[in-house]
């Protein structure tokens, strides 16, 4: 999926200049609908979960510069097991609230990925490799399956 993406950002129109970044987006999105398609319809059954959309795939926004800079992450890093510290929500222990912002962090950190677009995320996206990496799925296409954090 990287590579198609890539290749997405890389193409150039017929006078050689890269493509305008509109035209990018659109033919992004197209691709990404097609393969929500392909996943709706079970038509993508036997593609690999990690042939998927991420969130740095994401053509649509101009972020560079945004990022947090780094000596900022290092000095959440160092706070990592006082986020949710002294924070109460609805019945969670102190220890799983704890985890649930060690967490969220982590998963922000680690994709690069907004906190709506985290949230979006569905209880599934969490694919366990049977033996190798755990893979976060990003799945973009409208589900049945209830969001993270419905129901707490």
């Amino acid at each position: 999926m990287d590579t198609v993406v890539d290749g997405v950002r890389a193409m150039r129109r017929e006078d050689a200049e890269i493509m305008a970044r509109g035209s990018q987006r659109n033919m992004a999105r197209n691709w990404f609908n097609l393969l929500d398609f392909g996943r709706r319809t079970g038509l993508m059954n036997d593609a690999p979960t990690a042939f998927s959309r991420q969130c740095w795939h994401d053509i649509g926004h101009d972020d560079e510069g945004k990022a947090v800079p780094e000596p900022v992450i290092a000095q959440l890093d160092q706070y990592l097991d006082t986020l949710g510290a002294e924070i109460t929500y609805g019945r969670l222990t102190e220890e799983q609230i704890r985890q649930m912002f060690r967490t969220a962090y982590i998963v922000l950190r680690g994709t690069g990925c907004r906190p709506g677009e985290v949230c979006s995320l569905h209880r599934t996206c969490i694919k366990d490799g049977t033996g190798g990496p755990i893979v976060l799925v990003w799945d973009n296409c409208e589900t049945d399956v209830a969001p993270f954090g419905a129901g707490v």
